[in-house]
């Protein structure tokens, strides 16, 4: 039972995640509206203006209506785009979901990740010391997918509307090999995929229970 809400939870999340991520990239969002915005503002403003120049006697009443549109309007334009990204930042926090895709959650600088993984074995600790370029909540994501079992391909991590671009996920691929806490499953067909070993894995745990420092 619990494992069935826990799915229908999850699901939800998801949806909202997406419809979320469609609603603040559309165009219509993203672009005309902050601009239809802005010119009917800037028109009415304007026509305030050129009233104000008509019953005061101004020359160029006209002049003043498209000067006073066309400044309203950028001005408002501007203001707006600030409005938007503190929206698109709020619900990028509610939602823990970056939507403008650039590497970070809320607008937050985010840290890379300099990971320090400390392995038990019979025969004593093992230390792995790694840099990653890639930002602290994608890592942790990864980990804790990876051990819940989703698939460890670049098919299922990379592209549009997936957690990693191509070349972060390969890097990220390549210095845990590097590392010896992964291993291609076939060193002369790298094509066949990659997997963590036991050390990885439980690196994996550290990353996803955020208990490793950044140094």
């Amino acid at each position: 039972m619990g494992t069935n809400n826990d799915a229908r939870i999850a699901a939800i999340i998801s949806q909202q995640q997406s419809d979320a991520r469609v609603h603040y990239q559309s165009l219509t969002t993203a672009v005309w509206l902050p601009i239809m915005q802005s010119v009917i503002y800037g028109f009415l403003s304007a026509l305030l203006v050129a009233l104000l120049a008509w019953y005061l006697g101004w020359a160029y009443p006209l002049r003043w209506f498209l000067m006073a549109w066309v400044l309203v309007a950028f001005l408002r334009y501007h203001i707006g785009l600030d409005r938007w990204w503190y929206i698109v930042n709020s619900v990028e926090q509610v939602f823990n979901l970056d939507l403008d895709r650039e590497g970070t959650i809320g607008g937050e600088p985010e840290k890379q990740v300099t990971l320090r993984l400390e392995v038990s074995r019979n025969e004593g600790r093992i230390l792995r010391f790694g840099e990653f370029n890639v930002p602290t909540w994608k890592m942790t994501r990864y980990a804790r997918a990876i051990l819940d079992g989703k698939p460890n391909t670049e098919v299922e991590w990379c592209g549009r509307g997936r957690l990693f671009s191509e070349d972060e996920y390969r890097e990220m691929r390549d210095q845990f090999i590097g590392l010896q806490l992964a291993f291609w499953h076939n060193d002369a067909h790298h094509d066949q995929g990659w997997s963590f070993n036991d050390d990885g894995l439980v690196g994996l745990e550290d990353i996803a229970h955020m208990r490793l420092p950044n140094l």
